[in-house]
């Protein structure tokens, strides 16, 4: 791979951008993608008196297909807002411009597909600690999944080989009101050290690559285009 710049700790990528929700157009990806992957703005507002919030972000390899499904609940029922950024380069400077604003739809859920949502998530063990130190490469089929109940934060990261056993995802999959397919997780030639930071065979010198690596508090990780 040719190296197109230094390796930067996302880290102060992160404290130097404001905290908003899904980025819609290619400056606000840029801008906030990793805010909105690691669940900063359902962190802050979260509150005991407050919603039910529940995110989970499908990278189908960053560079190709990636969705996020967004969910706000109450009492008796919530919204599910889906996207779908395809063709996600939002890392290089220098394409910025070719990414769209992403698919979206939204649909409201009653209180019964809310509360089955509710049982998958619990299901997969989302109301436990997080897997410290899990590796999540940008050239990978992953999942990031972060929330609020009950005034407790909680951030899950997930495997290609989890996703295809992962009750939330198939509840999702089947909420989701955009009506596209997924893609299937598939294994991407993952390095087999989980703490390999290099990228797969799947990633291209053209294309901006990044690894996340999961905390029992967060996500911290490097990028480098």
């Amino acid at each position: 791979m040719t190296r197109r710049g230094p390796v930067l700790a996302l880290a102060i990528v992160l404290a130097a951008c404001a905290v908003g929700g899904a980025p819609d157009s290619a400056l606000e990806q840029k801008v906030t993608w990793f805010h909105y992957v690691a669940g900063e703005d359902l962190r802050a507002d979260c509150r005991t008196d407050g919603p039910t919030t529940f995110r989970f972000v499908y990278n189908a390899l960053f560079n190709k297909d990636v969705r996020a499904l967004d969910l706000t609940a109450g009492e008796g029922g919530g919204t599910l807002e889906s996207r779908r950024y395809q063709g996600a380069r939002v890392l290089n400077v220098q394409s910025a411009g070719l990414v769209n604003r992403p698919d979206q739809a939204s649909v409201a859920l009653d209180g019964t597909q809310v509360a089955a949502l509710l049982v998958a998530i619990v299901a997969d063990g989302f109301a436990g600690p997080a897997e410290s130190g899990l590796i999540l490469r940008s050239d990978t089929y992953h999942a990031v999944a972060t929330g609020c109940r009950g005034g407790e934060f909680r951030i899950h990261g997930y495997t290609w080989d989890r996703l295809g056993n992962l009750a939330t995802a198939d509840a999702l999959r089947a909420l989701d009101p955009l009506g596209v397919p997924w893609p299937e997780p598939v294994d991407s030639d993952a390095p087999s050290s989980a703490h390999e930071l290099a990228p797969t065979g799947t990633h291209e010198d053209s294309d901006p690559y990044f690894v996340l690596e999961l905390g029992q508090f967060g996500l911290r990780g490097f990028n480098e285009w």
